[in-house]
This record gives structure tokens, C-alpha cells and sequence, in this order.
């Protein structure tokens, strides 16, 4: 193993709401007051070997490294939004498809919602989903091994509540109705140097987690300090498990 301190929230996305040199002023929720000094997003909101697993008996790293390679598309894509993205770029395909896939993995993330993870894992009937994965061209409610990993290995669990959980439960497919429904808002320019978005260790606040996963809810996510990303509740008749 290389790496001890693992992220729930991406140092990638943080580096948004850093001051000029770099550092985070952070609100400590236990003690109700602000850290002393200020931080780095290197040294803010993770947890030691969050995501160390054992496999095979020993201890491995490698769903941090997964996290690593999947965020490598995500840090470009924040570096652009921080560099000044134009509404007609960020509600794009390629940007909405990209924020979905964002929220979708960072809300699987979240250590709040570890016990809510476990007991959905552990009633979660993978035949629903149909062909949405396949292994080997199986279905992956009909994998025996799968089901045998859920129920037994804790390690297996986190793997899938982490990589699989994000795909089978948000519906990341760009829609007609999205261009209209999702908006991007930014600090007027006669603010001049205000930039004082926050965010937080959930920095995705919706109104309806159920309809959360067909991005069908009323949706904030700060984007940086000086972004903010609305998506307002539309009722259609689409329907996706």
C-alpha cells in the first residue's frame, strides 16, 4: 500500500474554494467554532484508510487507486469550471453527463450515509436491473459470486457500493429536458471580489433523495466559490428503477 489519508470529497473539487494561497478556512462541526489556522484540501475531509480493503487476506489500497483514475477527467473538468465556465459549456452533453457522473459517485462516497449503504446493499434485489451490467454477458443479479461477495466479504461491499452503486442506481444518460432544468450561477461582476460560496463534507443538498436518483429533485452543488450549480424538480413521465 502507498497512500494512508483517503478522501471522501476530492481535493480536485475543494481546490475550488481555496483563497489565493491555497488554503481552505474550515468550520469545525464538532466544536461549533473555526479552525485556527487554515488548511490545505490535502489535509480536510478524509479518513485514514477509508478505503483499504482486505483482499485475499491482506490489506489493499486499491479502491483508493481506482478513485485516482476515475478522477482523472474529473480534475480537468473542475479546473475548467474554475477558470471561468460560460453557462452554454458547463449545460452541455458533455457537461451535464459529466456533473451527473460527479454526483452520482461522490454521493456513494459520503461517510454519512455508511450505515444507509449497508442496509441498502443488504436489501438491494440486483435482478432489477436486468441488463444494465453484465458479466461475461450475465446479468449481474444473476452472478452467484456477486451475490456470495455482497453477503459475505466487507471488502467486496465498499468495492461495490463505491463503483457499481454509482451506475446502477443514477440514471446519467443526458435527456432533452436536462438542458432546461439544469442552471449555472455565478457572482455578478459589480461584486467585484466576493467569493464566499461554501461547501461541506455533503456538499450535495437535495430536496428528495428517491428522486435524486433519476435527477428528478430539486439539486444544489457549489461548484467553487464563486459557482453555484442549481438543478430544479421536473415531473415527467420517465421511469427509472
Amino acid at each position: 500500500m502507498t497512500s494512508v489519508n483517503h478522501h471522501y470529497v476530492p481535493q480536485l473539487y475543494l481546490k475550488g474554494f481555496t483563497s489565493v494561497d491555497g488554503k481552505l478556512q474550515v468550520f469545525d462541526k464538532a466544536y461549533l467554532q473555526f479552525k485556527k489556522d487554515k488548511q490545505t484540501p490535502k489535509t480536510v475531509l478524509f479518513e485514514k484508510h477509508r478505503n483499504t480493503i482486505l483482499f485475499e487476506g491482506c490489506p489493499t489500497d486499491k479502491l483508493e487507486k481506482l478513485y485516482a483514475t476515475i478522477e482523472s477527467p474529473f480534475g480537468e473538468f473542475f479546473n475548467h469550471v474554475r477558470k471561468g465556465i460560460s453557462q452554454e459549456e458547463l449545460i452541455s452533453k458533455e457537461g451535464i453527463y459529466l456533473l451527473k457522473l460527479f454526483i452520482a459517485t461522490q454521493f456513494w462516497r459520503m461517510p454519512l450515509l455508511d450505515d444507509f449503504a449497508h442496509d441498502f446493499i443488504k436489501n438491494l434485489d440486483l435482478k432489477r436491473f436486468g441488463n444494465r451490467i453484465t458479466i461475461n454477458e450475465t446479468p449481474l443479479g444473476e452472478v452467484e459470486e456477486i451475490q456470495r461477495l455482497l453477503a459475505v466479504d466487507r471488502g467486496f461491499r465498499h468495492y461495490f457500493r463505491s463503483f457499481y452503486l454509482p451506475l446502477l442506481m443514477f440514471d446519467v444518460r443526458v435527456h432533452d429536458h436536462d438542458y432546461e432544468y439544469w442552471k449555472l450561477h455565478e457572482v455578478a461582476p459589480d461584486e467585484g471580489s466576493w467569493d464566499n460560496f461554501l461547501t461541506s463534507d455533503n456538499p450535495i443538498i437535495v430536496e428528495d433523495i428517491a428522486e435524486m436518483f433519476s435527477f428528478n429533485s430539486k439539486l444544489i452543488l457549489p461548484l467553487s466559490k464563486r459557482q453555484l450549480l442549481t438543478r430544479w424538480k421536473f415531473t415527467s413521465d420517465i421511469m427509472y428503477p
